[in-house]
This record gives C-alpha cells, structure tokens and sequence, in this order.
C-alpha cells in the first residue's frame, strides 16, 4: 500500500509546514500533530492538539490509521514517540523522523521500532529553503517499499539524498553543522566583546566580514532550540568545539613568527582539496552581490 496517509507530529513547526506543504502537493492526506490548539498551515486535512510524551486515544487512533509517521520533533520528542507512539503503528509502516542527531535514535529504534519500516533523514538546509538541489541525509537502517517511496519524493522534489550510517552522520556534521555554527556563534562573542559597532556595518566591512555576519544573523534569526540540539545532542559535538579551540590556540602561537603562520595558512587550506578553486569561484560570486544596508 502506498503512503496516503501521513501523521505528521510536529505539523506546526518550521520542518513540519515545509514537510505538510510539499507531501498535500503531492496529494497525500497530511493529518497534523502538534501542542497548538490550531493548526498553523491550511496543507494540513486534518488537525489534532497531541503531545507525544503522553499520547491521547485520538493521536493512537490516528497512529494506527497511518501509513506513515514523520516526526518533525526535536530529539527528546522523537525518542518519546519511539517509545509511546510507534508501538500503536501498524506492522509494515514507516516511521521517519527529522532529527539533527542520529545515533541515539537509530540505537533506540532498533528496540521500539522493530515492526515497521524506519527511516531517518536530516535535510541540510533550513525549511525556508526549497528542496530543489539541497542535500538530505538518510540512514536508513530499517527501509522497504515505503521507505524508498518516501525517498523517491525527495528526489521528485529536487534534493540530493545521501546515505549514511549513524554513525558516519554525527561524525560528519560535527564538522559541518557544530563546528560551523559553533564557530559563527563565537564570532557574534567575540564582537560583542570587542564593542563592536553597527554603523561600521554600512561604513567599513569587507565582503568577507558581511558574509559571517550575514551568517551571524541568519542564525541569531532562527529558533535556537535547533542550534542547541545540535551542540548538545551530537556525540562528537564536544570534540569539534576543542578543535574550534585549539585551531585558536595554533593561530595565536604563531603571529609572531612568519613561517610558522605560512605554515598554518596552508594547513588551513587542506581540508578543502580539490574543491578550492569551486569554492573560491563561489565566494567571488557571493562577494560581488552589491550590499545595500537597511
């Protein structure tokens, strides 16, 4: 059978209205979940107030009547409906959730969601963003015929899926989310501490200040419950943030030697390989975009 029937938890969050509007374009019946008393996009047929943590007859019945469940949760949400949801989900379906972080929950899936298909995803992008040439993580530790359905939509909408282990997920995007926010973030601090000034935004920036603040706020705009998780979840989280560190810590023991600082210049650099000239090619587009301060 195929997915007509989605239970959506989560349906009124950012990643729930992107998910509901995409899956109700494709003529799937979107019913929504989530602790609002109203649902908050019209994609969603139908709406009940549910929380996970302690499900109600109602969200079981729905749950039974699902072909698919899509947990657009946070990671403590996700591995309570593991525990409280899926047992009502009948054998055969498919669980998928959205988190940032797998390795707890592929761990626990495979002792509350032995009976359906499961299948985890991380979109690496915001909701905002169209789906259209954007990455999507998978690990699918559990898939069948509905699990490759679910992911011949995202590629029917333009993303590009990935497979990963957990595993080889979480040590991937320490690098590339934790470190990366971690890394913005800090740089925000860091001008904070230096009384910094926003009229210097429109009368002295760079190119390349404008873009980490143009990444600062991007962040800073956005729901910091998602920036948490991602720097407290990830097992590996902690070990990026020391390399953050530490590469401060190199940095400042060479200033004063030319060499030595020629030396990290380059050692900076290796991590990119032979994408350099492809990413130097996309910074010079991304600098040439006039700024026009508010």
């Amino acid at each position: 059978m195929p997915l007509t029937r989605i239970l959506l938890l989560g349906a009124n969050g950012a990643v729930g209205r992107a998910f509901s509007r995409l899956l109700a374009g494709e003529g799937r019946a979107v019913i929504g979940a989530d602790l609002g008393e109203t649902r908050a996009d019209e994609s969603v047929a139908e709406y009940l107030r549910a929380d996970v943590s302690a499900p109600t007859p109602e969200l079981l019945r729905q749950v039974a009547g699902a072909d698919c469940v899509l947990a657009a949760l946070p990671e403590p949400a996700i591995l309570a409906a593991l525990g409280s949801v899926v047992p009502a989900m009948r054998p055969g379906t498919l669980f998928v959730d959205t988190s940032s972080v797998k390795s707890e929950i592929v761990e626990r899936a495979g002792h509350d969601a032995r009976a359906v298909e499961f299948l985890s995803i991380n979109p690496l992008f915001a909701p905002s963003v169209p789906f259209r040439g954007q990455n999507v993580a998978v690990v699918g530790e559990r898939g069948g015929e509905k699990a490759r359905e679910f992911v011949a939509l995202m590629e029917g909408w333009g993303g590009r899926v990935v497979p990963f282990t957990a595993e080889e997920h979480d040590r991937s995007m320490a690098c590339i989310q934790t470190a990366t926010h971690a890394a913005v973030l800090a740089f925000g601090l860091a001008l904070r501490e230096l009384d910094y000034q926003p009229r210097w935004i429109s009368d002295a920036t760079t190119p390349p200040h404008r873009l980490l603040l143009g990444l600062l706020a991007r962040i800073t705009g956005a729901n910091p419950e998602v920036y948490w998780e991602i720097q407290r979840a990830n097992p590996f989280a902690p070990a990026a943030r020391e390399a953050l560190a530490e590469g401060l810590r190199k940095l400042e023991g060479v200033v004063a030697d030319e060499h030595a600082f020629r030396a990290v210049f380059a050692q900076s650099a290796e991590p990119l390989g032979g994408e350099a000239p492809v990413l130097r090619d996309l910074c010079a587009r991304l600098f040439a975009v006039p700024f026009k301060p508010g």
